[in-house]
């Protein structure tokens, strides 16, 4: 109970709350940006779940993000070890960042991509992780996703599902997924 914020006193936070806390603003502001921008010109809201197998360990995490009727998705993207923190890293090798993914190959049912990530891990360093993406659609906006990056010169094998969420319903018909 040492840890709790009382009424009244004044509380001195780490640094690492303070990055955390922009962090956390500048995840909003990529949600309030991407929103604005489905509102004036894209197709779809898309969400997706993901388990993410690196050299850190087993990660999972989220992303939120625009999906264009030509095959461009834009988003951000949240992840972390599932072992909350571990003995290297304090932070759980958390990693937050925007993804952009252009679909090259491919029809409605299923797609491939290049993907290109660029996040802060720890809330440290800035990486750039780029990647294959294969996406096959199982219900009308539900779909899954299987990617292969390289993260720390060595490959991940990334897993998920997504939501799309279409903005304008009326002859909403994608060339890609």
């Amino acid at each position: 109970m040492k840890n709790q914020l009382k009424p009244g006193k004044e509380h001195n936070f780490s640094p690492e709350s303070k990055t955390h806390t922009l962090g956390m603003i500048l995840v909003l502001l990529i949600i309030l940006l991407i929103l604005k921008a489905s509102k004036a010109n894209a197709q779809v809201i898309s969400t997706s779940m993901f388990t993410e197998k690196a050299v850190m360990g087993q990660q999972v995490g989220a992303s939120i993000g625009v999906k264009t009727e030509g095959g461009l998705f834009v988003g951000g993207f949240y992840q972390r070890n599932i072992n909350n923190l571990s003995e290297i890293s304090p932070h759980g090798y958390e990693l937050a960042g925007i993804t952009v993914s252009q679909y090259l190959i491919g029809n409605q049912k299923v797609a491939l991509a290049p993907m290109l990530r660029l996040g802060v891990s720890d809330r440290q360093q800035m990486i750039m992780i780029p990647g294959l993406k294969a996406s096959a659609q199982i219900k009308d906006r539900l779909s899954l996703h299987f990617s292969s990056s390289i993260r720390a010169s060595q490959a991940t094998m990334m897993i998920g599902l997504s939501i799309d969420m279409p903005t304008r319903i009326k002859n909403y018909r994608p060339r890609y997924l």
